[in-house]
């Protein structure tokens, strides 16, 4: 995922790492908040390497549920699925593992369609 921050960014797109691990949820006015627990906060594990520190925000809106599974058991053609997390129903998207390139343009589509 951290690849991912750093391909939006170079866009000029807004995207920023809440939490790695461990992301604590609420619902405030029709929303789902994530948060980042304070002892783990701007922390993240990068296998092969450790603990890494990256510069993080304390908590954000959460507008869309990714899912990373093996591109072999993703659709072509998926259907349109929602999560619903504290009351709020969010749309759900898969992206395949390993697929950073094709997970980057799944990901920007579905959210540039939340913002029409």
């Amino acid at each position: 995922m951290l690849h991912l921050i750093d391909r939006a960014s170079k866009n000029v797109q807004f995207a920023a790492m809440v939490a790695d691990d461990q992301t604590l949820l609420h619902s405030a006015n029709g929303r789902l908040i994530g948060e980042c627990p304070m002892d783990i906060s701007g922390m993240c594990e990068v296998r092969g390497f450790g603990i890494y520190k990256k510069t993080f925000v304390a908590s954000t809106v959460i507008n869309l549920v990714v899912k990373i599974e093996p591109l072999k058991k993703l659709s072509r053609m998926p259907l349109e699925n929602s999560r619903n997390i504290n009351g709020v129903s969010l749309p759900e998207i898969y992206v395949p593992q390993y697929q950073l390139e094709q997970s980057y343009q799944i990901i920007t589509a579905n959210l540039s369609k939340l913002c029409t």
